[in-house]
């Protein structure tokens, strides 16, 4: 996946968008979240939920007070655990004007966390950030939180993205280039949750086949994409930068729509 990933940068390079001149390394890893984010398996468990999405082969079922979903207990060995999170895969500005979206995972902690504590001011301010607009109505904590991640920069009171920005015709090119490769990591996403279906099945009797894949789908879809990511840092392919750098997130600017 690595290297048919780099296979493709000149031809990434070549098309307009901020950040065709980062390093290889980074530029891959940018380019692996966005095709972990068009696989079908995370359109289908992330962004299909509301309906819920027949292709997953189940249906969530409804809350009293809407929406749908499971709810499930976590251990307090979850920080010991965990490979990813939290994310956002397509968040929106209010105006409608761009998204990005962004994965927290652990083998990047150190150099790059995009917080969901405050999310909604946070999101504003990547928001801005992807436009190069102002800064937006928020905290003073919110903007030095941002700033010292290094996920925004502020020039003369108008925010800039440090991290690869593309508008919608640019990002819809991306996703032709990675084609081949999201289809790889497609596989490598089922197969991992797959298996953890059938641990959870064979750990969890009492539980229906239903439960279990949705659960599997719902809690363990992107650590297929953690476990290569940490194969790949541990390998040397990947080395993690030493400072701050936004490694897994990602803007869109949006066409005008009439």
């Amino acid at each position: 996946i690595w290297n048919e990933t780099a296979a493709l940068l000149p031809e990434v390079r070549a098309l307009p968008f901020k950040g065709n001149d980062y390093g290889d390394a980074r530029l891959i890893t940018a380019l692996l979240t966005i095709a972990s984010r068009n696989t079908k398996r995370a359109q289908d468990v992330f962004l299909r939920f509301d309906p819920p999405s027949p292709a997953l082969g189940f249906e969530p079922p409804t809350w009293p007070l809407g929406g749908c979903g499971y709810v499930w207990g976590e251990t307090q060995n979850l920080d010991r655990v965990y490979r990813c999170g939290p994310f956002s895969m397509n968040a929106y500005s209010e105006d409608g004007k761009c998204w990005f979206g962004s994965v927290n995972y652990k083998v990047f902690a150190s150099c790059h966390y995009w917080s969901h504590d405050r999310y909604g001011e946070n999101r504003d301010l990547t928001c801005a950030a992807v436009c190069g607009a102002p800064v937006p109505n928020v905290s003073p904590e919110m903007l030095e939180e941002a700033l010292s991640e290094r996920t925004v920069t502020l020039t003369d009171g108008r925010l800039s993205a440090d991290f690869p920005v593309f508008d919608e015709a640019v990002f819809e090119q991306i996703a032709d280039l990675l084609a081949p490769v999201t289809k790889k990591v497609r596989a490598m996403m089922e197969a991992h949750t797959a298996f953890a279906a059938r641990l959870l099945a064979e750990r969890f009797p009492f539980a229906s086949e239903d439960q279990c894949r949705a659960i599997a789908a719902v809690r363990y879809t992107l650590d297929g994409m953690a476990i290569l990511f940490e194969t790949l840092a541990a390998s040397g392919l990947l080395p993690v930068p030493k400072e701050k750098t936004p490694l897994t997130i990602w803007g869109v600017i949006r066409r005008p729509h009439e």
